[in-house]
């Protein structure tokens, strides 16, 4: 199984990340203040510790010290396949088991599929992607065998 935060926080030019971070967070902030209270505690937390803290990661840090570093599914899926992995089919009691469950969330959150992928977002933009992998059968040395 393989999930990927879908933003483009690993472009080498500082603009080009600053913009994709911005674009990723606004949507994240987005979503928090559709589903959270702006007094519930763990808001803040979640604000500050786990976004602030990748914030400044990604627009203060450079080289090993910016551990950062998200890309779209579609690059992970390039780079999954490079290495010898091909995606398994979406299961669609697996899909419909996922939209029944954002049923109780804001109107916003979304699902959609694309190929093997199972994308989760808020207001149309990709946030959240899934999918499974399996060696490709030229690569079945990495297989465990009895």
């Amino acid at each position: 199984m393989l999930g990927v935060i879908s933003a483009g926080h690993n472009a080498p030019f500082f603009m080009t990340r600053f913009r994709e971070s911005i674009k990723h967070y606004v949507t994240m902030f987005d979503s928090i203040d559709d589903a959270m209270l702006s007094d519930v505690p763990e808001r803040a937390l979640i604000e500050r510790e786990i976004y602030g803290r990748e914030i400044l990661n990604i627009v203060a840090c450079e080289g090993q010290e910016r551990v950062e570093r998200a890309t779209p599914y579609t690059q992970w899926q390039s780079l999954t396949e490079k290495v010898g992995f091909t995606p398994m089919p979406l299961k669609p009691k697996i899909v419909s088991r996922i939209k029944h469950s954002l049923a109780t969330r804001p109107k916003g959150y979304g699902v959609a599929e694309d190929g093997a992928w199972i994308l989760m977002g808020w207001k149309n933009h990709v946030v959240q992607c899934v999918s499974a992998w399996e060696p490709s059968p030229q690569w079945s040395f990495l297989t465990y065998k009895k």
